[in-house]
């Protein structure tokens, strides 16, 4: 995953219902690898139990964060294609 320019993330609230019987540091140093996976991108080395509860959830956040990039690519490409009928509706009128 790559840094990207958005301000935020989704946070499932399966991820807080999956979490919540884990132990307070656990469940810190996971909420914690959320953010910076969510931000940056980086993973750092995640405890035993830390590292299997985010492996499940890395995969909804990669997930999440393709679909995002597919549309930021669609709505880029129906941008340019608005623009371009624009353009020739305005070449024809002169």
């Amino acid at each position: 995953m790559s840094k990207t320019s958005k301000k935020s993330f989704v946070f499932n609230y399966e991820w807080q219902e999956v979490l919540k019987d884990y132990p307070a540091e656990v469940r810190l140093e996971v909420y914690d690898a959320i953010i910076e996976y969510a931000i940056s991108g980086t993973l750092f080395e995640l405890k035993p139990l830390a590292k299997m509860a985010f492996s499940f959830i890395k995969l909804q956040i990669d997930y999440n964060q393709k679909k995002y990039e597919e549309i930021v690519v669609k709505r880029s490409e129906a941008g340019k294609k608005g623009m371009q009928k624009r353009y020739q509706k305005e070449e024809c009128d002169i």
